[in-house]
């Protein structure tokens, strides 16, 4: 499975990194025919061409996960698609709320369920 990570001159992503402590603020899931699926502020979780998801990066990079079913996590990922975004996880990160409901996503809890889906 192919994952794209991402980052912006936007003020969101500075927050997203600072809070993290890590270099990328944003993560999605790079399909055979090269659409991006993401859950993504404010639109929750989408397919998105590649071109575009790019396009709204200052910087991307590319990750091979090795999963028995990229097919099966594809699959799981867009039967997804039009889930919210999980505001309410990400607020309550803090507050060690179950973030394992899959009624909503925020990007990197949609892409690990993604990859359990595919079998890892």
């Amino acid at each position: 499975m192919i994952l794209i990570f991402s980052r912006s001159h936007k003020i969101g992503s500075a927050v997203i990194r600072t809070i993290c402590w890590g270099p990328w603020s944003h993560v999605g899931i790079v399909t055979p025919d090269e659409t991006v699926i993401e859950a993504a502020w404010p639109h929750g979780v989408q397919e998105v061409d590649g071109y575009a998801f790019n396009n709204r990066a200052s910087h991307w990079l590319s990750a091979r996960v090795q999963v028995p079913d990229v097919s099966a996590g594809i699959r799981w990922a867009r039967g997804q698609i039009g889930r919210p975004y999980d505001w309410t996880g990400v607020l309550g990160l803090g507050l060690h709320r179950d973030w394992q409901d899959d009624s909503s996503w925020w990007c990197s809890e949609f892409v690990e369920a993604a990859i359990v889906a595919a079998g890892r």
